[in-house]
């Protein structure tokens, strides 16, 4: 059933609106109550809970990942009308999406629409694809000033950002300008961006952007999108920051299987980030000669494994779990012997925890107390 609404406030609603983008276009600082008067009671979302409808997001990821491939489909859902996006309620004011391409020409994106399209040719005709970046702002204040689109994707922000990524204050000042179309449109514009050399094996986090912090300071949303370390089918849609965004939805992942014709299936399912980290292993590190010869040196000082632990990630930037650290020091010394244990039930409970085991420091200095 439609909600009954009130024409006055409706029409007040109306004229306030207009009002404060009034104020906005001249650069007017724009009164509390009048803001108030919007009649804002929810944060409007163009793929709820995700997606707004206004402002700036990051879409980042490790190569190889499909983050084009899943923003050409968010454009092709835009386009063809869908009402849902992978589980997302889709709510489009426009119909259309733009896409600003930098690293597939003509011909490859015809080819990928072809198969991520599944042969629907109208499914396209709403999509607008740009593959000049020079002038960028200027073309698109334009294009969306003539037909107004819900979403532009930009897709690389490497490849369109002038200046050095590194600087805070040239990436700030860059985006400015992106985010002043943002709200001159009312449109949602999303950058495809990585994050830094190996990140893919740690938590997702929002430091794992590359660049300056610049970056995801000016966005109010941040996702990092990674294949799971174990069935490279699935992939993980991360929200690492969310200005509006419920604190439970930033701990866990989407879950997406990812299929031959470039397309994502939501699966239902989510993941604790926690359980995206890479093993010890899967990283390399446990058969890392270099890591082995500092894990047994501060063992042999009598650090505890949660110390080595701190220590190696303060001091040499490495990231290794006390479970990994007492797998190299079971294989370099072995497990103490029995008879440690007989007539001490101390060390009786510290042998059946395996992490306490291997730390055989901790254990000598705890016999000889």
């Amino acid at each position: 059933m439609r909600a009954i609404v009130n024409p006055a406030i409706e029409a007040k609603a109306e004229a306030t609106k207009l009002q404060v983008q009034k104020l906005l276009s001249t650069g007017q600082a724009i009164p509390g109550d009048l803001l108030y008067d919007l009649e804002i009671e929810n944060l409007p979302m163009l793929a709820a809970p995700i997606f707004p409808k206004v402002g700036l997001v990051g879409f980042v990821g490790s190569s190889d990942t499909g983050k084009s491939a899943f923003l050409r489909q968010f454009a092709i859902a835009i386009s063809k009308g869908s009402t849902h996006f992978l589980g997302a309620a889709l709510t489009p004011t426009h119909g259309r999406a733009i896409y600003v391409t930098t690293e597939d020409d003509h011909i490859a994106t015809s080819h990928l629409l072809r198969k991520q399209s599944g042969g629907d040719r109208d499914s396209l005709k709403n999509i607008r694809f740009i593959f000049d970046s020079e002038d960028l702002t200027e073309y698109l204040d334009i294009e969306l000033e003539e037909s107004p689109a819900d979403c532009v994707i930009i897709d690389a922000y490497s490849d369109v950002l002038r200046g050095d990524m590194n600087q805070a204050n040239n990436v700030r000042a860059f985006l400015n300008r992106y985010a002043e179309l943002a709200v001159k449109h009312e449109c949602l514009f999303i950058f495809l961006h990585h994050t830094g050399k190996g990140k893919q094996n740690y938590a997702p986090s929002k430091d794992n952007v590359l660049g300056s912090q610049g970056f995801e300071a000016k966005m109010r949303l941040v996702i990092e999108f990674r294949t799971d370390p174990k069935d490279k089918e699935l992939r993980h849609l991360c929200i690492v920051k969310g200005n509006y965004t419920k604190a439970d939805d930033k701990a866990k992942s989407y879950i997406l299987r990812f299929d031959n014709n470039l397309t994502f299936h939501f699966t239902g399912k989510r993941a604790d980030f926690e359980d995206l980290n890479a093993t010890a292993e899967e990283r390399g590190l446990i058969n890392n000669s270099e890591v082995i010869k500092v894990v047994m040196q501060y063992q042999e000082e009598g650090m505890t494994m949660r110390k080595i632990s701190e220590e190696l990630s303060r001091k040499k930037g490495i990231k290794l779990g006390k479970s990994s650290i007492g797998k190299i020091i079971k294989e370099k010394i072995g497990p103490p012997k029995p008879d440690l244990a007989d007539g001490n039930p101390h060390v009786e409970m510290l042998i059946h925890d395996s992490q306490n085991i291997a730390d055989l420091g901790y254990l000598h200095k705890f016999i000889n107390m």
